[in-house]
């Protein structure tokens, strides 16, 4: 019988060998294993799928302020807009705006980059922050008059992106404490 922390490795195997151990062959320890490789795989799966929807989202925030700004090119006003003198009266607005697009693409950088347990859990944080401001919007458009259909569908959809963006996150974070776990059971069968 083979005992737990044994091991016989044969090249090429053999029909004529013995499968069982035999007290005159020798037996070599089993050697330490890497985390499983479906951890290590998903971990770079979650990365892409991350990057992917911030990229979605980018896109469908651009896209919601092109179609708020679409009646300009068609000689209409914007429905909501704020008179300015000068563009010091709106450079708030514009810092904000800075702000909100900087942010998901430091994260698609930080999340090419690093793997670190506290950078997944402030992208966590951030894209629950996201998300809640996305619903936040989409009730805010709703007292618009009139209410613009087509704007609300879209940001439904980046709703919808961001909670995706919040399931995907979650996972990785908690990828990293599963890691971490098979990592010190690892560590504490072997010593």
């Amino acid at each position: 019988m083979w005992e737990d922390g044994e091991a016989l490795i044969l090249f090429p195997p053999s029909p004529h060998l013995p499968i069982s151990p035999s007290p005159h062959l020798p037996t070599l320890p089993t050697l330490p294993t890497l985390p499983h490789p479906q951890i290590m795989i998903m971990a770079v799966n979650y990365q892409q799928r991350i990057i992917a929807l911030w990229t979605v989202f980018l896109l469908g925030t651009l896209f919601h302020t092109q179609l708020g700004l679409m009646p300009l090119f068609h000689g209409l006003s914007v429905l909501e807009s704020q008179k300015a003198a000068n563009i010091n009266d709106i450079s708030g607005i514009m810092w904000l705006m800075l702000g909100f697009f900087v942010l998901p693409m430091l994260a698609i950088i930080g999340t090419a980059f690093t793997d670190s347990k506290r950078y997944r859990m402030i992208h966590f944080g951030l894209t629950v922050v996201y998300s809640i401001m996305n619903l936040l919007h989409v009730i805010l458009d709703l007292f618009v008059q009139p209410i613009l259909w087509y704007q609300i569908a879209l940001m439904v959809f980046l709703v919808i992106v961001g909670l995706l963006l919040n399931i995907t996150s979650f996972k990785w974070m908690r990828l990293h404490i599963i890691a971490n776990k098979s990592q010190k059971h690892l560590e504490q069968s072997h010593f």
